[in-house]
């Protein structure tokens, strides 16, 4: 991505928070903590199911951080094209620029995001470095696979406009079967879904990491695989697309 151009998105981001009036920083820090503090709750109130060897609410809050760094992968770099195309259009940056000009805006949330976890899991557990370097590390794992998915997702939808909705469609209904909230039943029928479903396996894999658990390294090192794949496609065929991708957003 152009450095002017991230500069920039970093930039208009903070301007566009000032805007917001004299508790923007309030607001900046509180906004991205709200979504894992509200589904925490439903771990205090202890009406789901218990998991061995970690509360309930650290379960949670685990779950919901990399479910939202997760499904941002996939949905963001679609709405960036209608943000920021005009950029696009007048080749002042890149495709890639232009599916990942979410990023800078993100990080920041995403900072805030870590830090609110790690303190909360802190707070209960004695964290070990190499802990948190591996659930930071995965998460960026994570994020990179479902990155790659997400800016397929975003070129295709331009030609299906509805393929956004059916991706949001599906990734509500996901949120049951990926060990995000609820924990997944111990029942050998859905032993598949734990493997298939790359949601569930880089969740629960960084969840294990960061309160010392052992986690399984096959399903990671397929999902990694796949994802490499497609960010390897992705860098063939971005630039033969760019022509005609700017004369169709043109």
């Amino acid at each position: 991505m152009n450095r002017k151009f991230v500069v920039f998105l970093y930039r208009h981001f903070l301007h566009s928070q000032r805007q917001e009036g004299g508790l923007w920083w309030f607001w900046m820090v509180a906004l991205p903590i709200v979504p894992l503090a509200a589904y925490m709750c439903l771990g205090f109130l202890k009406i789901l199911p218990h998991q061995e060897g970690i509360p309930r609410h650290l379960y949670i809050v685990i779950g919901v951080t990399g479910w939202l760094l997760f499904t941002d992968a996939i949905l963001q770099p679609g709405n960036s094209i209608g943000r920021f195309k005009d950029y696009f259009v007048r080749d002042e940056v890149s495709i890639s620029g232009l599916l990942g000009a979410w990023l800078p805006e993100r990080s920041v949330a995403l900072g805030l995001q870590i830090l609110f976890c790690l303190s909360l899991v802190a707070w209960d557990f004695p964290l070990l470095a190499i802990q948190v370097l591996s659930f930071v590390a995965l998460l960026l794992l994570g994020f990179a696979v479902f990155y790659s998915f997400g800016q397929v997702a975003a070129i295709l939808g331009l030609v299906s406009p509805s393929l956004a909705n059916l991706l949001t469609v599906s990734i509500r209904f996901l949120i049951f079967l990926s060990g995000v909230v609820f924990p997944l039943p111990a029942a050998e029928a859905l032993d598949p879904i734990r493997v298939i479903n790359p949601f569930y396996v880089f969740i629960d894999a960084s969840r294990n990491a960061l309160i010392g658990m052992p986690f399984d390294l096959v399903p990671l090192a397929v999902w990694c695989g796949v994802g490499l794949t497609v960010t390897l496609f992705l860098r063939w065929r971005l630039g033969r697309l760019t022509p005609y991708l700017r004369n169709y957003l043109f």
